[in-house]
């Protein structure tokens, strides 16, 4: 639990959670969710998805793109 409050700190304790649109990035497909801090900073996580040998789908990764203040 230490590392993902300490990485992924916008997860953790957001204000806002908002889910946008799926895209295809490097031919995976990418859920975007935009996070808005405490302090109103946006951060955009991207979520690339593997798909399972089930036919469900799995988080394969993560990748943050810090934004601008948010008020």
């Amino acid at each position: 639990m230490a590392a993902v409050i300490f990485t992924y700190q916008p997860h953790y304790r957001s204000r806002s959670v908002q889910f946008q649109d799926l895209i295809t990035l490097q031919g995976q497909p990418t859920q975007s969710v935009l996070f808005v801090e405490p302090d109103g900073v946006a951060v955009i996580a991207l979520y690339s998805m593997a798909s399972m040998q089930d036919g469900s789908s799995r988080i394969d990764g993560c990748f943050l793109l810090e934004g601008k203040t948010h008020d």
